[in-house]
């Protein structure tokens, strides 16, 4: 594969955790890529303030979302003895979909793309009437609100438990000169990479990101993105890379 891929050659910083980072350097170096593991962030879990916080919220609710598949990691093995057996779940994309199926839990709603909206019409096509349902979101103290928001507007009762905590690692940045492109699998990421490069931030590299809410968050940072995921995962981010320099190439011929 990697004799026939753009990426052959390509040093591609990886800018996931160091326990996520994995499954994106394998894809990488599968392709004859050379993956720069530069974790700018790490992912600690928040535990509640008083014990039955996490259980009386899951016990009352009749929708819990989860925005990340942290959110499962961090949050699922507390609220699982309080479960209701009616309970709705929401997944705001595939991989957190994935973590829930690996804990046991089905997804009753998962849109195809992950952007507040979307994930609200995603459960109206299971209940079509939100108006007073109570909708547990379970979120990282870096999530946005959009979603919180837009479920109210939808007439939702909505609460929030933080289960985890994002934050930098404080890693030295690589030289922009040792490296082909840079990836983003968060906002955050592209945040505390921004930061990492102070007024540096590297313009020549490929950035490339995840999906439109982490390319939102990247531009607001200071990147300029050069790829963006069609399909918003991992194999998505690497296809995006794939595309950019199989164009940039053609156009140097």
């Amino acid at each position: 594969m990697s004799a026939l891929s753009p990426l052959a050659g390509k040093r591609i910083v990886v800018t996931r955790a160091e326990d996520q980072a994995r499954q994106l350097c394998h894809m990488l170096s599968a392709r004859g890529a050379k993956p720069v593991e530069w974790p700018v962030l790490r992912v600690d879990a928040v535990a509640p303030e008083k014990p039955g916080d996490w259980t009386d919220a899951i016990a009352s609710a009749d929708w819990v979302v989860f925005c990340s598949a942290n959110g499962v990691k961090h949050a699922l093995p507390l609220l699982a003895a309080a479960w209701p057996a009616l309970l709705r779940v929401a997944a705001v994309g595939p991989k957190t979909a994935q973590m829930l199926a690996a804990h046991g839990r089905a997804t009753d709603a998962q849109p195809e793309i992950y952007q507040a909206e979307n994930i609200v019409a995603a459960m109206r096509a299971v209940q079509p009437d939100l108006n007073t349902a109570r909708v547990l979101v379970i979120k990282g103290t870096l999530s946005p609100g959009s979603l919180s928001e837009a479920l109210r507007s939808a007439g939702a009762q909505v609460s929030e438990l933080v289960s985890y905590q994002t934050l930098p690692t404080g890693m030295p940045a690589p030289r922009p000169s040792a490296f082909d492109a840079i990836t983003f699998a968060s906002g955050s990421a592209a945040r505390f990479a921004a930061i990492a490069y102070g007024s540096n931030l590297p313009a020549s590299v490929c950035a490339a990101c995840i999906g439109p809410q982490t390319a939102e968050a990247a531009r607001a940072a200071g990147w300029t993105i050069s790829a963006q995921a069609r399909v918003h995962s991992i194999g998505g981010l690497v296809e995006a890379l794939e595309e950019h320099f199989r164009v940039r190439f053609s156009i140097s011929q």
